[in-house]
């Protein structure tokens, strides 16, 4: 193996790995007691060669011919050069837990040009060419520690349905350069919460902004300097072409983003080609629509049969005591069951606006509905959004048929 020439900065940079939730202060506190074990058996499992841990230790020893045989002896050595690098290590392996190859391969193969220039391609093609996910980790972390933050946004929103789709008639070229997204930041700021810019970056042609919405006080936060995950939730701005995607705790602060952005690109009106204004995706009906909802559930009701059938809803919150969120499933119809808790007085379909989702099982396949509350011109409208399983077209058109038939609404087919 050639030596490495050029040497990299090794940092355990607690306030990094914090913000992408790995417990750094409880590393370095209990490290003698149970992270340096947890390391040491990490290491030693068969997923893990040794070659995954020599870019560390060239780092020390860029000269040496003289090579650990085991990697239990070079783990060793790294630990007793520096025990910050040792802890680096396992915050490495700590936030690759669970994380999507597909995202690590994708940002691994950015990093080529960076390897060559730090000299370490040689581990590069190696870790490429054996599928080495911890040797992929290590070498973002080493040349492009930033992109970390990219994969925990890509798997906060992986699988997830976006809280808020938007279209405009116009696409916005350049989202981070062309909009103020301090004015964003105002717009969600309504909720007194604190909010800041946390990343951006592009993927795929799709550009994301990810913000930090800050569950407690940044005063009390910055005070507590032994807190080991960040109490935060993230608004995630999705743009992809003429749609922006909004991901978010709630639709009320999704709304909100959408809100901001408008307001942004009215700022840039005069530095935009073009006028830019994201409006909801799809059919929408205007707030009343579903006054007669339990009458529209109704209509479901008569064809209710093997073929057609509701089998769960979802509510964002409930009349029972306390106001909780209840979801009531079965692999039959749960209508009677409904019928049943009205007679309770519990009639879980009175108020629309606590009904977050539908499954209705319709010729052979589950369908989940979505209702939401878009806002248009400043007025709160209701609009439906499903996701299936691979649908084929055939079977997406026979579905929004029913629903808009029954519900009043054609639907947008989400990929889940």
């Amino acid at each position: 193996m050639a030596a490495t020439k050029s040497q990299i900065e090794i940092k355990f940079d607690k306030d990094f790995w914090l913000d992408v939730k790995v417990p750094a202060n409880e590393i370095q506190r209990n490290w003698d007691g149970d992270y340096a074990d947890r390391l040491s058996r990490f290491i030693n499992t068969q997923t893990v060669v040794r070659k995954e841990l020599e870019p560390y230790w060239r780092q020390f020893k860029p000269d040496s011919e003289d090579l650990p045989r085991e990697k239990s002896e070079m783990l060793t050595s790294i630990t007793n050069h520096e025990i910050e690098w040792a802890q680096n290590l396992y915050a490495i392996h700590h936030f690759g837990k669970n994380r999507s190859s597909q995202f690590i391969d994708h940002f691994f193969e950015e990093i080529e040009s960076e390897a060559e220039t730090a000299d370490l391609e040689e581990y590069y093609t190696d870790y490429k060419q054996q599928s080495r996910r911890f040797g992929k980790l290590l070498m973002i972390d080493l040349l492009s520690r930033k992109k970390f933050r990219d994969i925990q946004v890509l798997d906060f929103v992986k699988g997830k349905m976006p809280n808020v789709n938007t279209v405009s008639e116009n696409i916005l070229d350049n989202p981070s350069d062309d909009l103020d997204i301090g004015t964003v930041l105002d717009q969600l700021g309504a909720d007194s919460r604190e909010y800041e810019l946390w990343h951006e970056f592009e993927y795929k042609s799709d550009e994301y902004i990810a913000i930090k919405r800050h569950i407690r006080d940044l005063v009390e936060l910055q005070v507590e300097q032994n807190q080991d995950v960040a109490e935060a939730d993230l608004v995630i701005l999705r743009f992809k072409g003429d749609r922006l995607m909004v991901y978010a705790p709630t639709e009320t602060i999704a709304q909100r983003a959408v809100t901001g952005v408008n307001a942004a690109a009215d700022e840039a009106e005069d530095e935009l080609d073009e006028e830019i204004e994201f409006e909801p995706e799809g059919e929408t009906a205007g707030a009343d629509h579903f006054d007669d909802f339990p009458d529209r559930i109704e209509e479901i009701r008569d064809m209710d049969n093997s073929e057609v059938e509701l089998t769960d809803i979802r509510l964002r919150q409930s009349p029972l005591a306390g106001s909780p969120k209840v979801e009531i499933r079965n692999e039959k119809s749960i209508l009677p069951a409904l019928d049943q808790l009205k007679a309770a007085n519990l009639d879980l379909l009175e108020d629309p606006d606590n009904v977050r989702s539908l499954k209705i099982n319709y010729d052979g396949r589950p369908y989940q509905v979505y209702l939401n509350r878009p806002e248009l011109d400043g007025e709160k409208q209701w609009a439906l959004r499903y996701s299936s399983s691979t649908p084929s077209e055939q079977e997406q058109e026979a579905f929004e048929n029913f629903i808009e038939s029954t519900l009043g609404i054609t639907p947008t087919y989400r990929h889940s």
